[in-house]
Protein backbone atom coordinates (compact mmCIF):
# COMPACT_ATOMS: atom_id res chain seq x y z
CA UNK A 1 0.00 0.00 0.00
CA UNK A 2 1.64 3.69 -1.09
CA UNK A 3 0.59 6.78 1.01
CA UNK A 4 1.34 10.03 0.02
CA UNK A 5 2.92 12.61 2.51
CA UNK A 6 2.50 16.34 1.74
CA UNK A 7 5.52 17.72 4.16
CA UNK A 8 7.20 20.99 3.18
CA UNK A 9 10.99 21.39 3.90
CA UNK A 10 12.91 21.18 6.52
CA UNK A 11 12.81 25.57 7.69
CA UNK A 12 16.00 27.23 9.60
CA UNK A 13 15.14 29.43 12.17
CA UNK A 14 18.66 31.31 13.63
CA UNK A 15 20.80 28.43 13.57
CA UNK A 16 18.40 25.63 14.88
CA UNK A 17 16.98 23.03 11.33
CA UNK A 18 13.63 21.59 12.70
CA UNK A 19 11.49 19.12 9.97
CA UNK A 20 7.77 19.81 10.19
CA UNK A 21 6.97 16.66 10.41
CA UNK A 22 8.49 16.62 14.12
CA UNK A 23 5.86 19.31 14.56
CA UNK A 24 2.49 19.17 16.56
CA UNK A 25 -0.11 21.42 13.86
CA UNK A 26 -3.49 20.32 14.66
CA UNK A 27 -3.22 17.19 12.52
CA UNK A 28 -6.45 15.65 11.88
CA UNK A 29 -6.18 12.75 9.44
CA UNK A 30 -3.64 10.43 11.34
CA UNK A 31 -4.66 7.14 10.12
CA UNK A 32 -3.99 5.95 6.20
CA UNK A 33 -6.91 6.60 4.48
CA UNK A 34 -7.61 2.50 3.56
CA UNK A 35 -10.68 3.61 1.36
CA UNK A 36 -8.79 5.37 -1.32
CA UNK A 37 -5.27 4.04 -0.82
CA UNK A 38 -3.80 7.46 0.27
CA UNK A 39 -2.12 8.05 3.88
CA UNK A 40 -2.39 11.48 5.99
CA UNK A 41 -2.77 14.49 4.18
CA UNK A 42 -0.55 16.84 6.76
CA UNK A 43 -1.39 20.30 6.60
CA UNK A 44 1.83 22.38 5.53
CA UNK A 45 2.59 25.41 8.05
CA UNK A 46 2.64 29.20 7.44
CA UNK A 47 3.74 30.31 10.34
CA UNK A 48 6.82 28.98 11.85
CA UNK A 49 8.93 29.08 14.75
CA UNK A 50 11.01 28.78 17.26
CA UNK A 51 10.93 28.97 21.26
CA UNK A 52 13.93 28.80 23.76
CA UNK A 53 15.28 29.22 27.17
CA UNK A 54 18.16 31.32 27.87
CA UNK A 55 19.48 30.72 24.52
CA UNK A 56 18.58 26.47 24.72
CA UNK A 57 15.81 25.02 22.85
CA UNK A 58 12.46 24.88 24.66
CA UNK A 59 10.45 21.62 24.22
CA UNK A 60 6.91 20.87 25.55
CA UNK A 61 5.82 24.70 26.12
CA UNK A 62 1.95 25.51 24.96
CA UNK A 63 2.38 27.87 22.17
CA UNK A 64 -0.90 30.22 21.20
CA UNK A 65 -2.01 31.57 17.98
CA UNK A 66 -4.31 34.75 18.97
CA UNK A 67 -6.16 37.16 17.34
CA UNK A 68 -6.40 41.18 17.14
CA UNK A 69 -8.92 40.49 20.06
CA UNK A 70 -6.81 38.32 22.35
CA UNK A 71 -8.58 35.19 21.58
CA UNK A 72 -6.85 31.85 21.04
CA UNK A 73 -7.85 29.92 17.91
CA UNK A 74 -5.42 26.89 18.32
CA UNK A 75 -2.37 25.75 19.86
CA UNK A 76 0.17 23.07 20.25
CA UNK A 77 3.51 22.25 22.30
CA UNK A 78 6.59 23.03 20.97
CA UNK A 79 9.25 19.95 19.74
CA UNK A 80 12.39 18.92 21.00
CA UNK A 81 13.80 21.66 19.41
CA UNK A 82 11.97 24.34 20.28
CA UNK A 83 10.09 24.40 17.33
CA UNK A 84 6.21 25.15 16.40
CA UNK A 85 3.94 25.70 13.43
CA UNK A 86 0.32 26.65 12.41
CA UNK A 87 -1.27 25.90 9.33
CA UNK A 88 -4.04 27.47 6.90
CA UNK A 89 -3.75 30.84 8.99
CA UNK A 90 -5.46 33.44 6.94
CA UNK A 91 -4.04 36.78 6.19
CA UNK A 92 -4.48 39.23 9.01
CA UNK A 93 -3.12 40.52 12.42
CA UNK A 94 -2.10 37.89 14.60
CA UNK A 95 0.09 36.97 17.62
CA UNK A 96 1.72 34.27 18.98
CA UNK A 97 1.92 33.93 22.76
CA UNK A 98 4.16 30.97 24.60
CA UNK A 99 3.12 29.95 27.97
CA UNK A 100 6.39 29.25 30.31
CA UNK A 101 6.79 26.28 32.67
CA UNK A 102 9.91 26.82 34.92
CA UNK A 103 9.99 28.77 37.72
CA UNK A 104 12.72 30.85 36.15
CA UNK A 105 10.17 31.53 33.09
CA UNK A 106 7.88 34.15 32.09
CA UNK A 107 4.61 33.68 32.85
CA UNK A 108 4.26 34.41 29.50
CA UNK A 109 5.82 36.08 26.11
CA UNK A 110 3.63 36.99 22.92
CA UNK A 111 5.02 38.96 19.46
CA UNK A 112 2.61 40.06 17.26
CA UNK A 113 3.31 39.86 13.49
CA UNK A 114 0.92 40.88 10.14
CA UNK A 115 0.43 37.93 8.05
CA UNK A 116 0.14 39.53 4.55
CA UNK A 117 -0.35 36.50 2.33
CA UNK A 118 -1.82 33.72 3.51
CA UNK A 119 0.41 31.58 0.81
CA UNK A 120 3.51 32.76 2.22
CA UNK A 121 5.58 31.17 5.05
CA UNK A 122 5.97 33.58 7.75
CA UNK A 123 8.86 32.69 9.61
CA UNK A 124 8.58 34.18 13.37
CA UNK A 125 11.69 35.65 15.61
CA UNK A 126 12.68 33.74 17.74
CA UNK A 127 11.58 34.03 21.50
CA UNK A 128 13.06 33.25 24.51
CA UNK A 129 10.86 32.38 27.66
CA UNK A 130 13.63 33.01 30.37
CA UNK A 131 12.54 35.70 32.67
CA UNK A 132 16.21 36.86 33.19
CA UNK A 133 15.97 37.16 36.42
CA UNK A 134 12.74 39.20 36.44
CA UNK A 135 10.42 38.80 39.44
CA UNK A 136 7.01 40.31 41.45
CA UNK A 137 8.58 41.15 44.79
CA UNK A 138 5.59 43.19 46.98
CA UNK A 139 3.09 43.21 47.90
CA UNK A 140 3.45 39.41 48.27
CA UNK A 141 0.96 36.91 47.07
CA UNK A 142 -2.45 37.21 49.26
CA UNK A 143 -1.41 40.13 51.30
CA UNK A 144 -3.86 41.68 53.06
CA UNK A 145 -3.65 45.84 52.96
CA UNK A 146 -5.45 48.75 53.30
CA UNK A 147 -7.52 50.27 50.82
CA UNK A 148 -5.41 53.00 49.24
CA UNK A 149 -6.03 56.36 48.67
CA UNK A 150 -4.03 59.73 47.33
CA UNK A 151 -2.53 60.49 50.48
CA UNK A 152 -1.78 56.52 51.19
CA UNK A 153 -1.33 54.59 47.97
CA UNK A 154 0.02 51.38 47.66
CA UNK A 155 3.42 50.34 46.27
CA UNK A 156 4.05 47.86 44.00
CA UNK A 157 7.68 46.83 43.44
CA UNK A 158 9.46 43.94 41.13
CA UNK A 159 12.88 43.07 40.21
CA UNK A 160 13.96 44.02 36.40
CA UNK A 161 15.30 41.61 33.90
CA UNK A 162 18.79 41.51 32.91
CA UNK A 163 17.43 42.10 29.47
CA UNK A 164 17.06 45.36 26.90
CA UNK A 165 13.67 46.56 28.26
CA UNK A 166 11.33 49.75 26.61
CA UNK A 167 9.14 49.74 29.62
CA UNK A 168 7.49 48.37 32.59
CA UNK A 169 4.31 48.43 34.06
CA UNK A 170 1.51 46.94 36.65
CA UNK A 171 -1.79 45.91 35.60
CA UNK A 172 -4.60 45.08 37.91
CA UNK A 173 -7.67 43.29 38.01
CA UNK A 174 -10.87 42.70 39.65
CA UNK A 175 -11.73 39.38 40.79
CA UNK A 176 -13.33 38.56 37.60
CA UNK A 177 -10.27 39.89 35.55
CA UNK A 178 -11.80 43.52 34.34
CA UNK A 179 -9.02 45.67 34.19
CA UNK A 180 -8.71 48.67 36.98
CA UNK A 181 -5.92 50.38 36.96
CA UNK A 182 -2.62 50.20 35.05
CA UNK A 183 0.49 52.43 35.85
CA UNK A 184 2.53 54.70 33.41
CA UNK A 185 4.88 52.84 31.11
CA UNK A 186 8.41 53.64 32.30
CA UNK A 187 11.73 51.42 32.95
CA UNK A 188 11.86 52.19 36.90
CA UNK A 189 10.59 49.11 39.01
CA UNK A 190 8.26 50.45 41.28
CA UNK A 191 4.80 51.93 40.79
CA UNK A 192 2.49 53.75 43.01
CA UNK A 193 -0.98 53.51 43.13
CA UNK A 194 -3.97 55.76 44.99
CA UNK A 195 -7.18 53.68 45.14
CA UNK A 196 -8.60 55.65 41.62
CA UNK A 197 -9.31 53.14 38.48
CA UNK A 198 -7.89 54.06 35.43
CA UNK A 199 -9.30 51.48 32.78
CA UNK A 200 -13.34 51.62 31.21
CA UNK A 201 -15.63 50.35 33.86
CA UNK A 202 -13.52 51.82 36.76
CA UNK A 203 -11.82 54.79 34.99
CA UNK A 204 -11.86 57.77 37.90
CA UNK A 205 -13.93 56.07 40.66
CA UNK A 206 -12.79 55.12 43.62
CA UNK A 207 -12.09 51.26 44.01
CA UNK A 208 -13.95 49.35 47.05
CA UNK A 209 -11.89 47.58 49.58
CA UNK A 210 -12.03 43.89 47.76
CA UNK A 211 -10.19 41.09 46.48
CA UNK A 212 -7.76 41.64 43.34
CA UNK A 213 -4.71 39.83 40.74
CA UNK A 214 -1.88 42.00 39.35
CA UNK A 215 1.12 41.73 37.26
CA UNK A 216 3.96 43.19 35.70
CA UNK A 217 3.69 43.39 31.85
CA UNK A 218 6.88 44.07 30.19
CA UNK A 219 7.81 45.12 26.21
CA UNK A 220 11.57 44.12 25.72
CA UNK A 221 13.86 45.85 23.62
CA UNK A 222 12.76 43.69 20.62
CA UNK A 223 9.89 43.62 20.71
CA UNK A 224 8.33 40.94 22.78
CA UNK A 225 5.69 41.54 25.52
CA UNK A 226 6.54 39.60 28.77
CA UNK A 227 4.59 38.97 31.78
CA UNK A 228 5.09 37.92 35.02
CA UNK A 229 3.08 36.12 37.16
CA UNK A 230 -0.59 37.01 38.41
CA UNK A 231 -0.44 37.83 42.28
CA UNK A 232 -3.72 37.79 44.41
CA UNK A 233 -3.88 41.09 46.63
CA UNK A 234 -6.82 42.10 49.17
CA UNK A 235 -7.84 45.40 50.49
CA UNK A 236 -9.95 46.46 53.13
CA UNK A 237 -11.82 49.58 54.76
CA UNK A 238 -14.87 50.99 53.68
CA UNK A 239 -15.11 53.95 51.09
CA UNK A 240 -14.14 57.07 52.80
CA UNK A 241 -15.97 60.38 52.91
CA UNK A 242 -15.01 62.20 49.73
CA UNK A 243 -16.46 64.30 46.87
CA UNK A 244 -16.06 64.09 43.61
CA UNK A 245 -15.50 67.06 41.62
CA UNK A 246 -16.00 68.17 37.42
CA UNK A 247 -15.45 70.53 35.49
CA UNK A 248 -14.69 71.83 32.02
CA UNK A 249 -11.15 73.04 30.22
CA UNK A 250 -11.58 75.10 27.11
CA UNK A 251 -9.09 77.01 24.74
CA UNK A 252 -10.38 80.70 23.50
CA UNK A 253 -13.88 79.40 24.44
CA UNK A 254 -13.70 75.52 22.69
CA UNK A 255 -13.60 72.58 24.22
CA UNK A 256 -10.06 71.32 25.09
CA UNK A 257 -8.81 67.65 25.15
CA UNK A 258 -5.68 65.99 26.49
CA UNK A 259 -4.92 68.33 28.76
CA UNK A 260 -3.01 67.26 32.19
CA UNK A 261 -5.60 68.12 34.81
CA UNK A 262 -3.67 68.10 38.32
CA UNK A 263 -5.59 68.26 42.28
CA UNK A 264 -3.34 70.17 44.83
CA UNK A 265 -3.57 70.87 48.74
CA UNK A 266 -3.23 73.49 50.67
CA UNK A 267 0.51 72.98 50.42
CA UNK A 268 1.32 72.42 46.51
CA UNK A 269 1.13 68.66 46.75
CA UNK A 270 -0.36 66.91 44.21
CA UNK A 271 -2.73 64.54 44.94
CA UNK A 272 -4.44 63.54 41.96
CA UNK A 273 -3.76 63.65 37.89
CA UNK A 274 -6.10 63.38 34.80
CA UNK A 275 -6.50 64.39 31.48
CA UNK A 276 -9.36 66.36 29.68
CA UNK A 277 -12.02 64.14 27.81
CA UNK A 278 -13.16 65.31 23.88
CA UNK A 279 -15.28 67.69 25.15
CA UNK A 280 -12.81 69.36 27.34
CA UNK A 281 -14.34 67.58 30.49
CA UNK A 282 -12.92 66.26 33.19
CA UNK A 283 -13.71 64.46 36.85
CA UNK A 284 -11.43 64.18 40.04
CA UNK A 285 -13.19 61.03 42.38
CA UNK A 286 -11.24 61.25 45.33
CA UNK A 287 -11.67 64.96 47.04
CA UNK A 288 -11.59 65.13 50.83
CA UNK A 289 -13.50 67.61 52.80
CA UNK A 290 -11.15 70.89 53.18
CA UNK A 291 -9.15 73.82 50.95
CA UNK A 292 -8.29 72.42 47.42
CA UNK A 293 -6.94 73.71 43.78
CA UNK A 294 -7.21 72.30 40.35
CA UNK A 295 -4.67 72.99 38.38
CA UNK A 296 -4.48 72.98 34.12
CA UNK A 297 -1.43 72.57 32.18
CA UNK A 298 -1.59 74.18 28.59
CA UNK A 299 0.36 72.62 25.79
CA UNK A 300 0.40 75.08 22.97
CA UNK A 301 2.00 77.98 22.12
CA UNK A 302 -1.05 79.83 22.51
CA UNK A 303 -1.77 78.97 25.87
CA UNK A 304 -0.78 79.96 29.32
CA UNK A 305 1.80 77.83 31.02
CA UNK A 306 -0.91 76.96 33.03
CA UNK A 307 -5.00 77.88 35.42
CA UNK A 308 -5.54 77.18 38.03
CA UNK A 309 -8.88 77.24 40.44
CA UNK A 310 -9.34 77.01 44.24
CA UNK A 311 -12.54 75.71 46.42
CA UNK A 312 -13.32 73.89 49.41
CA UNK A 313 -15.09 70.65 49.93
CA UNK A 314 -17.49 71.05 52.87
CA UNK A 315 -18.18 67.57 55.20
CA UNK A 316 -20.85 65.49 53.36
CA UNK A 317 -20.51 67.08 49.94
CA UNK A 318 -21.04 64.52 47.07
CA UNK A 319 -20.32 65.56 43.42
CA UNK A 320 -18.84 69.48 42.94
CA UNK A 321 -19.25 71.02 39.49
CA UNK A 322 -16.70 73.72 39.17
CA UNK A 323 -16.52 76.81 36.36
CA UNK A 324 -15.22 76.41 33.29
CA UNK A 325 -10.76 77.03 33.15
CA UNK A 326 -9.69 78.33 29.87
CA UNK A 327 -6.22 77.75 28.98
CA UNK A 328 -5.74 80.20 25.90
CA UNK A 329 -3.51 83.25 27.29
CA UNK A 330 -5.49 85.86 24.87
CA UNK A 331 -2.38 87.50 23.61
CA UNK A 332 -0.69 87.79 27.39
CA UNK A 333 3.08 87.08 27.11
CA UNK A 334 6.46 87.95 28.64
CA UNK A 335 8.56 90.78 27.43
CA UNK A 336 11.52 91.34 29.44
CA UNK A 337 13.61 90.43 30.47
CA UNK A 338 14.38 87.97 27.43
CA UNK A 339 14.90 84.73 28.49
CA UNK A 340 18.49 83.60 29.81
CA UNK A 341 19.13 86.99 29.86
CA UNK A 342 22.27 88.15 31.70
CA UNK A 343 22.03 91.48 34.20
CA UNK A 344 23.92 93.03 36.86
CA UNK A 345 22.94 92.31 40.41
CA UNK A 346 19.58 95.39 40.79
CA UNK A 347 19.71 97.83 43.25
CA UNK A 348 18.39 100.71 44.52
CA UNK A 349 20.30 102.89 41.70
CA UNK A 350 20.13 100.63 39.11
CA UNK A 351 16.84 98.52 39.27
CA UNK A 352 15.54 95.65 37.01
CA UNK A 353 12.26 96.25 35.06
CA UNK A 354 10.35 93.72 34.09
CA UNK A 355 7.53 93.80 31.55
CA UNK A 356 4.73 91.82 29.83
CA UNK A 357 1.52 92.51 28.14
CA UNK A 358 -1.83 91.72 30.03
CA UNK A 359 -4.28 89.33 28.46
CA UNK A 360 -7.68 90.53 27.43
CA UNK A 361 -10.18 89.57 29.80
CA UNK A 362 -12.03 90.67 32.93
CA UNK A 363 -8.48 91.08 35.57
CA UNK A 364 -7.94 91.37 38.70
CA UNK A 365 -4.42 92.06 38.95
CA UNK A 366 -1.56 90.93 37.71
CA UNK A 367 2.52 90.51 39.55
CA UNK A 368 6.04 88.92 38.87
CA UNK A 369 7.25 86.56 41.17
CA UNK A 370 11.15 85.85 41.13
CA UNK A 371 12.30 81.86 42.30
CA UNK A 372 15.72 81.28 43.21
CA UNK A 373 17.73 78.01 41.68
CA UNK A 374 15.83 75.48 43.75
CA UNK A 375 12.48 76.90 42.66
CA UNK A 376 11.85 79.16 46.47
CA UNK A 377 10.11 82.42 45.88
CA UNK A 378 12.62 84.98 46.99
CA UNK A 379 10.05 88.32 45.35
CA UNK A 380 7.00 89.33 44.24
CA UNK A 381 5.79 92.28 43.00
CA UNK A 382 2.72 94.71 43.58
CA UNK A 383 -0.50 93.41 42.43
CA UNK A 384 -1.61 95.89 40.02
CA UNK A 385 -2.42 96.49 36.50
CA UNK A 386 0.28 98.10 34.97
CA UNK A 387 2.26 95.19 32.92
CA UNK A 388 5.65 96.68 34.55
CA UNK A 389 7.70 96.07 37.25
CA UNK A 390 10.87 97.17 39.22
CA UNK A 391 12.63 95.52 41.53
CA UNK A 392 15.82 96.99 43.25
CA UNK A 393 17.50 93.52 44.29
CA UNK A 394 15.43 93.35 47.77
CA UNK A 395 13.98 90.01 48.60
CA UNK A 396 10.40 89.91 50.22
CA UNK A 397 9.51 86.55 51.09
CA UNK A 398 9.60 84.52 54.47
CA UNK A 399 13.40 84.53 56.21
CA UNK A 400 14.72 86.43 53.49
CA UNK A 401 12.86 89.58 53.55
CA UNK A 402 14.62 92.33 54.29
CA UNK A 403 18.40 90.90 52.63
CA UNK A 404 19.92 91.79 49.00
CA UNK A 405 20.27 89.12 46.28
CA UNK A 406 23.31 88.27 45.25
CA UNK A 407 24.85 86.73 41.99
CA UNK A 408 23.29 83.06 40.30
CA UNK A 409 20.82 81.65 38.77
CA UNK A 410 17.15 82.87 39.05
CA UNK A 411 13.70 82.30 37.28
CA UNK A 412 10.96 84.69 36.51
CA UNK A 413 6.79 84.59 35.92
CA UNK A 414 4.10 86.67 35.35
CA UNK A 415 1.12 85.45 37.47
CA UNK A 416 -2.24 86.77 36.32
CA UNK A 417 -5.73 87.15 38.35
CA UNK A 418 -9.53 86.88 36.76
CA UNK A 419 -12.59 88.42 38.64
CA UNK A 420 -13.90 84.74 38.04
CA UNK A 421 -11.39 83.92 40.65
CA UNK A 422 -8.71 81.90 37.88
CA UNK A 423 -5.14 82.26 38.23
CA UNK A 424 -3.28 81.95 35.18
CA UNK A 425 0.87 81.61 34.87
CA UNK A 426 2.86 82.59 31.61
CA UNK A 427 6.25 80.22 31.11
CA UNK A 428 9.08 80.71 33.31
CA UNK A 429 11.78 82.57 32.13
CA UNK A 430 15.52 82.35 33.04
CA UNK A 431 17.74 84.91 34.22
CA UNK A 432 21.21 84.89 35.81
CA UNK A 433 22.32 88.24 37.91
CA UNK A 434 25.99 89.16 37.77
CA UNK A 435 28.05 91.09 40.15
CA UNK A 436 28.64 94.48 38.89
Amino acid sequence: MSFLFIIRRASAVGSMVFSIAGLCIGIFACNPDVRDGLGPIIPIPNVEGVVLRAGLPAAALKVEIRDEQGVSLMDVDSDSNGGYGFAELPAGNWEVKVSGSDPSDFDSISRAFVLADSGDLHIMPILDIHAGGATTLTPEPGELLPRPSPREPVAFNWELPELAINSARVNLYDEVGVPVWSSQKDSTSTAQWNGIGSEIGYRDQIVAGDNYTWRVKLELADGTEARLANRLLSFTGSLPEAASASGRVLRNGVPASDLEVALRDSSGVVLLQTLTGGAGEYRLAFVEPGNWEVKVSGMETVDFHSVSREFTVLPLANDIALPDLDIHAYGATSLAPADGAVAGVPTFFEPIEFAWTLPEGDLDWARVILYDANGETIWSSNKDLAGVALWNGIMNQGDLTGQFVGAGEYAWRVKVAFIDSMAARLPLRGIRFVNR
